[in-house]
């Protein structure tokens, strides 16, 4: 049998994050007293969803729950809508966009940025929170961008837009972090959808 650690759930960090923490290759017990073990399989299943690789096993009677990373760290990431991160703004405000940039670190002593793929960027539209106008993707791309200066955030990006629509809807300033954000793969019009 495979040799498991334990670990201790951070009571303030989401599960998903600490999830994400887990080294590759290895396989953590987390105890029913320190997280119900719902709340583990439903973190698991989102993160599975979100391009993640992770299996989670019961042992005993819901007694822990073995949780287990199937993808190296630095190949995981997630392909996220840009209109679903619009939706969770509405919902949870302007901690959505700390999620994404600020708190997209492993929680690991190392602290390695997460790296997110935006998917139909310029899909979106600006949106209102509490009466504040806000353009959600441009603000995720600015905080990134530091990031990605300070600690080599990676992020990768969809879009059916050309550069000048991209700077329709989220500015020059936006436009010209993007130039050094992302390396452009440009597809021929007339070239065969991927997704089909």
């Amino acid at each position: 049998m495979e040799k498991t650690k334990k670990i201790k759930l951070a009571v303030k960090i989401s599960v998903q994050a600490s999830l994400l923490s887990i080294p590759m290759g290895e396989t953590v017990e987390i105890k029913a007293n320190q997280v119900k073990a719902n709340s583990v399989r439903s973190a698991v299943r989102q993160l599975r969803k979100e391009g993640y690789g992770f299996h989670a096993t019961e042992k005993g009677l819901i007694d822990s729950i073995l949780v287990t990373t199937t993808a190296p760290n630095e190949q995981r990431f997630g392909i996220k809508s840009c209109r679903e991160i619009t939706f969770e703004f509405i919902r949870d405000g302007y901690e959505i966009i700390q999620k994404y940039s600020t708190h997209a670190y492993s929680h690991s002593s190392d602290r390695r940025p997460f790296t997110h793929c935006f998917d139909d960027l310029g899909s979106e539209s600006a949106l209102k929170y509490f009466g504040n106008q806000c353009n959600v993707m441009g603000e995720i791309l600015l905080s990134r961008y530091d990031h990605f200066i300070a600690h080599k955030m990676i992020t990768h990006a969809t879009t059916n837009l050309s550069a000048s629509e991209l700077e329709d809807c989220y500015g020059n300033r936006v436009r010209s972090r993007m130039r050094d954000l992302f390396n452009m793969v440009a597809f021929d019009r007339e070239a065969k959808d991927k997704r089909k």
